[in-house]
């Protein structure tokens, strides 16, 4: 994967991109507080016959930042970057925050989306107080410890997202979970698959059950993985995206 950054509408993206132009083109969208680093891997597996393109969102990674923290306007943006490097339909991959994005972009650009495919995402309500969202992210880590290279990377990552932003870090959290995306959901008319981690920490499996039930699908289990299986697992990822695209 190759670091590329352009300017968008007045402001700095940065993205990885792999794979040749005249491939089809997935776009993989990253969770909150991680940026396109985490996720190279599986873009370098998935790049070999696709177009892959991993954006740090805004006010994440390298990206500049909007006024305003809300899924619509990351959704607006994505779409100008999209045109500025030449994507005008895509695969959309997003995991945990960056599915709020995706499902935004669905509804608003539908014409712009092969498929939406949902990784551990938000979109359901789940009730939780500051403090257990905490000991859930604990319990996050812990687990991923098993991979302690990519886990490490993971941390530094969130670390230093929040060292740099950390107002827009509280904002973001925020907006990721007190997101209740289920009635926009309804309005999607693009074709929707749903991936889960049968051990998420931060949504449940009844989140997952509540999406699928709004969109009258099944979702693909993964099962003994948590929230970060994408990360920690690129083969896997790997293999199950290409068996949705």
């Amino acid at each position: 994967m190759e670091s590329r950054t352009i300017s968008v509408n007045g402001l700095r993206v940065h993205y990885l991109s792999g794979g040749s132009e005249q491939s089809p083109a997935v776009v993989l969208l990253h969770g909150y507080g991680m940026s396109a680093s985490v996720y190279q891997r599986l873009g370098d597996l998935l790049s070999t016959d696709r177009r892959v393109i991993i954006p740090d969102l805004p006010g994440f990674g390298r990206s500049g930042k909007v006024k305003r923290a809300s899924f619509w306007r990351f959704a607006f943006l994505l779409n100008a970057f999209l045109g500025e490097i030449g994507i005008s339909r895509a695969t959309l991959v997003a995991h945990s925050m960056g599915g709020g994005v995706a499902i935004e972009f669905a509804r608003l650009f539908p014409e712009k989306v092969g498929k939406l495919i949902l990784v551990d995402s938000v979109g359901a309500p789940v009730k939780r107080s500051t403090l257990g969202w905490a000991f859930a992210a604990v319990r996050k880590t812990w687990r991923s410890l098993y991979r302690p290279r990519a886990a490490m990377k993971i941390v530094a990552t969130f670390v230093l997202n929040c060292l740099r932003r950390p107002i827009w870090m509280l904002k973001t959290f925020r907006m990721t979970v007190e997101s209740d995306l289920l009635g926009t959901l309804r309005q999607i008319d693009v074709e929707t698959h749903v991936v889960w981690a049968e051990s998420d920490e931060y949504f449940p499996l009844q989140a997952c059950a509540m999406i699928c039930s709004e969109i009258q699908i099944k979702s693909t289990i993964i099962e003994g993985e948590g929230h970060d299986w994408m990360i920690l697992q690129p083969v896997e990822a790997s293999r199950v995206i290409r068996s949705l695209i």
